[in-house]
């Protein structure tokens, strides 16, 4: 894979514009670790029973302490990425790691046009049967895909790219921040809803490979890149302290399995047990942020 990525790169840096095209090797090993991670059992069964099969966190008050309802704090959360977005109605959006759909809806809802790619194919199924059931399914366009490699769409179509806590699957964020910068119209926007970190430790580096989480950096870090590959207008807002009562229900719910996990070094199969509860416990080196960029109209 090494190699590959290097022969990309290399065509990359004299081609700014032109699409990454990855080989099926090249793409094998994200889409296989990602894939294994989301059909877990208990990946499976906390994502629908706890999250509704929504896959992010919900915006709450600050200081709040009561989660519930969870659906309600996720549509707020999803609310403050369209407002991130500032964009108008009819604007042409791409939604990079889509999951159930939730968040593409609730955009469409808000009067955007988008495309939603998603690398699980289970997910893909999932997607296509909500879109199906809600008011705007001519407005929300599926396909399977790896945000890495987004080679299916030209250059400059799109007004805005948005991803609700998908970048922390990017296993090279500078390949996938080139594809968006590609792919977006001049004076396009970029909004990240991602987390990063002050300092790290062994915990922390395990929550980050059960949860194949290698996009998640050091703070700066997303910005930095961002800045270096020619975006402007770069703004971080932390919304740490309003993502808290989800991460406390879910290290709540956790902590006594975790307690099994932990002795009986079941990690790698309890991902989100075990990681519910490190966060949580780690939750002083750790930010949620929503991160816009500007594409240069030039």
């Amino acid at each position: 894979m090494a190699t590959g990525l290097a022969r990309t790169l290399s065509i990359v840096e004299v081609f700014p514009e032109r699409a990454i095209r990855y080989s099926a090797d090249d793409q094998r090993p994200i889409r296989r670790s990602v894939q294994k991670y989301y059909r877990r059992i208990e990946s499976r069964i906390g994502y629908r029973w706890i999250l509704g099969n929504n896959r992010h966190c919900g915006l709450y008050k600050k200081g709040a302490i009561w989660p519930f309802p969870i659906r309600k704090a996720q549509k707020a959360m999803e609310r403050k990425l369209f407002l991130r977005l500032k964009l108008p109605p009819g604007a042409k959006v791409l939604d990079v790691g889509a999951g159930s759909g939730c968040v593409a809806i609730n955009m469409a809802d808000m009067g955007l046009k988008v495309s939603a790619i998603e690398l699980v194919p289970e997910h893909v199924k999932e997607m296509n049967r909500n879109i199906r059931r809600c008011d705007h399914v001519d407005d929300i366009h599926v396909q399977e895909g790896n945000f890495h490699n987004l080679a299916a769409f030209g250059n400059a179509g799109f007004d805005g790219i948005y991803a609700m806590e998908s970048f922390v699957h990017a296993e090279n964020p500078i390949q996938a921040i080139r594809e968006f910068r590609r792919v977006l119209k001049p004076g396009g926007v970029l909004v990240l809803h991602h987390a990063d970190f002050t300092k790290t430790n062994d915990q922390i580096r395990e929550v980050f490979r059960l949860t194949h989480c290698p996009g998640i950096r050091m703070r700066g870090d997303i910005e930095g890149k961002l800045k270096d590959l020619g975006f402007l207008d770069i703004d971080v807002e932390d919304l740490s302290s309003e993502v808290v009562p989800l991460w406390r229900l879910l290290a709540f719910i956790g902590y006594v399995p975790y307690q099994f996990v932990k002795i009986l070094g079941l990690q790698d199969r309890f991902p989100n047990t075990y990681s519910a509860v490190q966060i949580y416990r780690n939750a002083d080196k750790f930010r949620y942020v929503s991160i816009r960029a500007v594409r240069p109209s030039t």
